[in-house]
């Protein structure tokens, strides 16, 4: 299942894209943006939310327009926003990837 909404989010990237390809789907992922406790200005949050494994997350960002780069997994445990403490390792991960990949 994960490689299935994984080539999806390669295909869609951004949330509005993403969350209108998942009508079908009994328990889709959603895709959101933060906004929130971020330096980076597009960073999203893949969510899979199911009963027995957890709440996990994925935080990436679409770099160059064009590339999905997957920076973070962490399982939620909290309610509400992403807390900055889960959101500064993504923030780090981006770091040297723009260094040997640099943005346009």
């Amino acid at each position: 299942m994960y490689y299935f909404f994984k080539k999806r989010l390669e295909e869609y990237p951004f949330p509005e894209e993403f969350n209108e390809q998942s009508e079908e789907d009994v328990h889709p992922p959603v895709v959101k943006p933060i906004i929130f406790n971020t330096q980076l200005d597009e960073l999203y949050r893949w969510g899979m939310k199911y009963r027995s494994t957890g709440n996990h997350r994925i935080l990436y960002t679409v770099h160059n327009y064009k590339e999905v780069v997957l920076l973070h997994y962490f399982d939620k445990q909290y309610n509400g926003n992403i807390v900055r403490e889960d959101i500064v390792p993504a923030e780090k991960t981006y770091e040297p990837y723009c260094f040997l990949h640099p943005p346009y």
